[in-house]
C-alpha cells in the first residue's frame, strides 16, 4: 500500500519556520468563532494575529527551498491555507495553521478500516519524510510519538506528534497535527509551540481543537434551478441565483454563471453528436484520449496552461467519465477549469466549470455538488 502524505508534510514543513511573536498583551485572550470555506468552523483566541505579507512570502520561499532540496514531491500548490495565526507575546511562541486540499479520494470509512500494519506503514512514511525535511532546515527530531487515529466531533483524524529542535539555541518546539480525509478533501489542522511554554498554550490549543467542526460542502444558497434538455436527454441543477450567459457555438446547449458566496463561477454543457460516438463506448474513449490534446486546444485561447488533475476513472450520471482540471491565463488573470466528459447513445457530453484560479479551491466542493446532480433522462 502506498500513502500520499505530501499535503500534510507541506503543512509540517511550513511550520518548521520558527517566528517570534510580538505585542505586549499578556492576558489569556477570549475566543471568537471563525466560519471558514468548506463548511469549517472553529474557535480561536481573538488576540492572535496573522503574518504580514512579507513574512508569508519568506515562509513560502523557505518552504519551497526545503522541498526542492529534499527531492520529495509534496503537491504544495494544491494546499489552500485558510488560517495561519500566532500568539502576540514577545517572549513566547505558538502558532495555529489550518489548510485544505481538494481532490482526496480516501473516505472516512477507509481511514477507520486501516489495519495496524497499514498504520505502521503510514507512520514510517510520515517519519522518514519529516526527518528528511527537518534535516534540510538544519533541524532534528528529538522525540517522536506513534501515529494515532482520534475522533473529533464525529470525524476521524490521523494525529502526528513530535518534538523538534529550534533555531534558538537551548529551546525545542512541540508540534501536533490533525489530518482529516473526508471523501473529496483533506483538512490539516496543527499547533506548534515552544516546548517550555506548554502550560501556556496547550489548553488554548485543546479549546480550538475541540471546537473544530467540518461539515458537508457549503451550500450558501440551497435553492436550485433545474435545466432539462429532452432533445439531448440530460438534466442538471445549479444555484437559483445564477443567470444565463451567451452560448458560444452551436454545440453549447446551456451556459450559466453567478456567485457561490463571494466567489464567481460559470458552467456550460456541450453535446456533440457524431456517427463515431454510436459505435464508441466511453471506455474506448477513455483509453485513447490524451492530456496533450486538451492542453494544445486550451493553449489557443489562454497562455501558461497547466494540467492539475487528470482522472480517467471518474463517474458522472452513473457512467464512467473523464475528469480533468487545468488552468491558464486569460486577459492577465489565471482561470481554472474543471471538465467532465462521457459518451452515451451516440453523444459526447462535456460539462465544464470555470472560475478565477484563486476562487476555485474555495468552491471546488460546491462545483462538484452541482456536477453530482447531472443525470440522463428519457
Amino acid at each position: 500500500m502506498h500513502f500520499k502524505v505530501g499535503r500534510l508534510l507541506c503543512t509540517i514543513l511550513s511550520i518548521f519556520i520558527c517566528m517570534v511573536g510580538f505585542g505586549d498583551d499578556t492576558n489569556l485572550p477570549p475566543f471568537k468563532r471563525l466560519l471558514l470555506p468548506h463548511d469549517i468552523s472553529l474557535d480561536v483566541p481573538t488576540s492572535w494575529i496573522g503574518f504580514t505579507p512579507s513574512m508569508k512570502a519568506q515562509i513560502a520561499a523557505t518552504t519551497q527551498a526545503a522541498v526542492d532540496l529534499s527531492g520529495l514531491d509534496y503537491e504544495v500548490r494544491q494546499l489552500n491555507q485558510l488560517l495561519d495565526i500566532r500568539q502576540p507575546l514577545t517572549n513566547s511562541y505558538a502558532r495555529l495553521i489550518l489548510s485544505v486540499a481538494v481532490g482526496e479520494r480516501l473516505t472516512q470509512l477507509q481511514v477507520k478500516a486501516l489495519t495496524k500494519p497499514e498504520l505502521e506503514e503510514l507512520e514510517s512514511e510520515y517519519k522518514t519524510n519529516i526527518e528528511t525535511m527537518a534535516k534540510q532546515m538544519t533541524l532534528r527530531i528529538i522525540e517522536w510519538h506513534p501515529l494515532e487515529r482520534r475522533d473529533v466531533n464525529d470525524k476521524t483524524y490521523f494525529v502526528v506528534r513530535f518534538v523538534r529542535s529550534s533555531p534558538t539555541v537551548g529551546q525545542s518546539t512541540y508540534v501536533e497535527m490533525y489530518q482529516l480525509h473526508d471523501a473529496d478533501k483533506s483538512v490539516n489542522f496543527s499547533i506548534e509551540y515552544r516546548f517550555a511554554d506548554k502550560v501556556l498554550w496547550d489548553a488554548v490549543w485543546r479549546r480550538s481543537l475541540t471546537s473544530l467542526r467540518v461539515g458537508n460542502p457549503q451550500r450558501k444558497d440551497s435553492r436550485s434551478t433545474e435545466f432539462r434538455s429532452p432533445q439531448h436527454k440530460f438534466a442538471i441543477s445549479y444555484p437559483e441565483n445564477w443567470q444565463p450567459l451567451p452560448q458560444l457555438g452551436g454545440r453549447m446547449v446551456m451556459h450559466v454563471g453567478g456567485r457561490i458566496g463571494e466567489q464567481k463561477a460559470s458552467m456550460n454543457a456541450i453535446v456533440s453528436e457524431d456517427e463515431s460516438f454510436r459505435v464508441m463506448k466511453t471506455e474506448d474513449y477513455l483509453g485513447t484520449v490524451k492530456q496533450k490534446d486538451f492542453l494544445d486546444i486550451a493553449s489557443l485561447s489562454m497562455s501558461e496552461v497547466k494540467m492539475h488533475r487528470w482522472e480517467t476513472k471518474y463517474e458522472v450520471g452513473g457512467q464512467s467519465a473523464l475528469m480533468f482540471i487545468y488552468s491558464g491565463i486569460v486577459d492577465g488573470e489565471r482561470q481554472a477549469t474543471l471538465t467532465v466528459q462521457t459518451i452515451k447513445d451516440g453523444r459526447l457530453y462535456t460539462i465544464a466549470f470555470n472560475s478565477p484560479a484563486g476562487d476555485f479551491p474555495v468552491i471546488y466542493l460546491e462545483l462538484k455538488h452541482i456536477l453530482d446532480s447531472f443525470r440522463f433522462i428519457k
